[in-house]
């Protein structure tokens, strides 16, 4: 309600400026040089008004153009997390429901789109796991312990891969670990 109280006024204010503005009489004489200009106030301030206007336009023409290399690389970026999120979504799902051949080709997907993002870690690491990969499955979970945002999801998983092939030494070791 205010915003349009507010534009109403301004509005308004612009008329009433107009209407001064289109009532002056006289004349205006620009000279420069060898050019002479001779017209009235109003139609000097609508002159004035188109060259500001369209300065504005070129203005924004320009930046959009100069804007355009940032905003396309910030595109492809968001078009790549959104795949990657995807393939981690949809590989989760098939860990999910046990298919071992979908999670690992939506964990390659996702290991090369979102190589950093602790899900498709945790997914690489799954879907070895469900594949029978061991080795694949203790290198993910080792590299997951690395990072201190998903170590102790690393340190379950290596105890786990530990109590596993009956490593008991190792998954006492893992599980006094801090």
């Amino acid at each position: 309600m205010i915003r349009i109280v507010l534009f109403l006024f301004l509005v308004g204010v612009v008329a009433l400026g107009a209407a001064v503005i289109a009532d002056q009489t006289g004349d205006v004489t620009l000279s420069w040089s060898v050019w002479r200009i001779d017209t009235s106030l109003p139609v000097l301030v609508l002159a004035l008004l188109v060259i500001v206007f369209a300065a504005m336009l070129v203005w924004a023409v320009i930046r959009s153009f100069l804007r355009a290399p940032e905003r396309l690389r910030r595109l492809r970026r968001e078009r790549r997390q959104a795949k990657g999120r995807h393939a981690i979504t949809q590989g989760l799902l098939a860990i999910g429901t046990g298919d071992h051949f979908a999670a690992r080709r939506h964990a390659d997907v996702a290991k090369r789109l979102a190589q950093q993002d602790p899900l498709a870690m945790l997914l690489h690491a799954q879907s070895a796991q469900l594949d029978g990969d061991r080795e694949g499955a203790q290198r993910a979970f080792h590299a997951m312990a690395e990072r201190k945002d998903t170590r102790l999801l690393g340190l379950r998983g290596l105890f786990v891969e530990a109590q596993r092939r009956d490593d008991a030494y190792a998954a006492v070791a893992l599980a006094e670990e801090p």
